[in-house]
This record gives C-alpha cells, structure tokens and sequence, in this order.
C-alpha cells in the first residue's frame, strides 16, 4: 500500500474501531511497531473520535430539528 494511503487507513475511525473490538475479543497486539497512534491505542482513539464526532454534530443536528418543527 502506499505511504500516504496508508496513512489515511491507519487514521480512520472504522480502522480503530475494528481493532478495539479484535484486541478486546482476542486480547493480544495487533498493530504493527510503525503503525499510527490510532492503533496503538484503538479504544481510546475510538472514544475521542465519537466525542469529538458528537460535539460537531449534535448541536447542527439539534438546530435542523428545531428549525424544522417550529412552524
């Protein structure tokens, strides 16, 4: 794979997603030495994702539904 594709893979979210439930079911290392941050440290990069994904979108969400249901 490419260098800067993989580095784009080793950053997404289901990529550290999918590695936290790996290491939580079979419990052993998955990532490689030169591997991202992101799977290093799988579970906690996938909470701050969610955190960080929720805190952008829910106050969007939030305005389009009140827009919408005030008449």
């Amino acid at each position: 794979m490419p260098d800067a594709l993989r580095v784009i893979a080793e950053w997404n979210q289901l990529s550290s997603l999918a590695l936290a439930l790996r290491k939580l079911t079979i419990d052993e290392p998955m990532a490689p030495p030169s591997a991202q941050l992101p799977l290093h440290h799988p579970a906690l990069s996938t909470l701050i994702y969610s955190i960080v994904l929720t805190a952008l979108l829910a106050p969007i969400a939030i305005r389009a539904y009140i827009r919408r249901t005030s008449l």
